[in-house]
């Protein structure tokens, strides 16, 4: 029974939520493109131009900082470009997508939740791809950083083994260990703020995407009818 109850459920509040997204698809489609181009594409280039001079105090790389807010602003600048071409394609047909969306509704509420979903992560897109090329050069930094230290260290990784072993540097190797290894410290901060803004914005987006899981979670697994016996017949249950 708490089976069809779910479902039953689940298509009511599907319904329901149709019937607003028919009703006021014009409005919010105009309300969604406006919060996409602004949350995703404007503040996320107005955070990378902050970037790029002293933020929060900080002294970064001036060169380094230079390279990689031209390097982001550009790619905002190619999604941004080809955002505003989709837009003006599709935005005329954003409030009878939203129309469809609230059509499908009726198959349950679990439809428009996934569907909502979905246009999120696509709409995002250019985020989840920044925060792929900031972890990328994240990684690759700190990942010569350890080998560096452990050069320093007078060790060496056995791939063989998947240990760590004593080996004789000699001093040419050492000497020049020393310095890039100083280069890329001091060159450390420049990368992780950007590989923090772009987690962050990334993880911004993971919370939403979970707030629809939890919601199709709950939907789908609220025990509705035990809840009902216990409100209005508890006799029927038994202890």
């Amino acid at each position: 029974y708490n089976s069809i109850t779910v479902i039953v459920s689940d298509t009511i509040l599907g319904i329901i939520i149709g019937c607003l997204f028919v009703k006021y698809n014009k409005q919010l489609a105009f309300i969604l493109n406006q919060s996409f181009w602004n949350y995703t594409i404007k503040y996320l280039r107005l955070a990378v131009d902050w970037l790029m001079g002293a933020p929060g105090g900080l002294k970064l790389n001036k060169e380094l900082d230079k390279f990689l807010g031209d390097l982001f602003l550009w790619l905002i600048q190619i999604w941004s470009s080809k955002y505003l071409l989709m837009l003006s394609k599709v935005f005329p047909y954003t409030d009878e997508i939203i129309y469809c969306i609230g059509i499908a509704g009726i198959l349950g509420a679990s439809i428009t939740l996934s569907l909502t979903s979905d246009l999120l992560a696509l709409a995002t897109l250019h985020i989840h791809i920044f925060y792929k090329v900031a972890s990328k050069i994240y990684y690759w930094q700190f990942s010569i950083l350890l080998s560096l230290f452990n050069l320093l260290r007078g060790k060496r990784r056995n791939i063989l083994r998947n240990r760590l072993d004593s080996f004789e540097y000699n001093l040419d190797q050492l000497l020049l260990g020393t310095i890039i290894f100083t280069l890329l410290f001091f060159l450390y901060p420049t990368t992780g703020v950007y590989y923090i803004l772009f987690s962050l914005s990334r993880l911004t987006v993971i919370a939403i995407q979970i707030i629809f899981d939890l919601l199709l979670a709950c939907i789908n697994q609220f025990p509705i009818f035990p809840l009902f016996i216990r409100a209005f017949h508890k006799e029927r249950l038994p202890g």
